[in-house]
């Protein structure tokens, strides 16, 4: 019930945008021990970090027993190929 709630509140406006190619965009990571997870994000005029897209990809077996500054730096080249790609 609550992821379901997550997942509606973040895929319906004011939270998720259209991409508005006038503006700049950033790009936010995370890895937790489980998965890489990358956001697409613009800001409106009131400050507000509007989601465009998002990916994610669960971690192997191996990628698991990675060090967090490794599992980081995974999530970052992961964000950015995702949005280029």
């Amino acid at each position: 019930m609550v992821n379901k709630a997550i997942k509606l509140y973040l895929t319906s406006e004011p939270c998720l945008a259209l991409p508005d190619f006038s503006k700049p965009f950033a790009v936010c990571s995370d890895a937790s021990k489980l998965a890489l997870v990358a956001v697409l994000v613009q800001e409106d005029e009131t400050g507000f970090l509007h989601p465009i897209a998002f990916a994610s990809r669960k971690l192997s077996k191996v990628e698991t027993k990675f060090a967090v500054v490794e599992l980081e730096t995974m999530a970052i080249v992961f964000a950015f190929l995702a949005v280029i790609v």
